[in-house]
């Protein structure tokens, strides 16, 4: 049986691959939850495709507590991503 805590693991992982393979979102998201079933695939649905779809608001949230001179752009592939679905989550 998976947990939330796996959801949620695995959106992270699913959200940095995601930034390598922008033109096969849709894809990574498939691969990456085909293990999770049942209510954790839904939670896991819900926690990407929020951040896919308002990426530039949690961007614009991120970027107001940056050091000055830092980007979202410049934020490690997995800080960003571990950011993101935090933001989102308090959306």
């Amino acid at each position: 049986m998976m947990s939330r805590r796996t959801a949620r693991e695995t959106a992270i992982q699913t959200l940095y691959q995601m930034e390598f393979h922008p033109e096969d979102n849709d894809a990574v998201i498939r691969e990456r939850g085909a293990g999770l079933k049942g209510p954790d695939h839904t939670f896991f649905l819900q926690l990407v495709e929020g951040v896919k779809n308002h990426t530039a608001l949690i961007d614009s949230v991120i970027g107001r507590f940056l050091k000055a001179g830092w980007s979202v752009e410049r934020l490690s592939s997995v800080d960003r991503a571990i950011l993101r679905l935090s933001v989102s989550c308090s959306l």
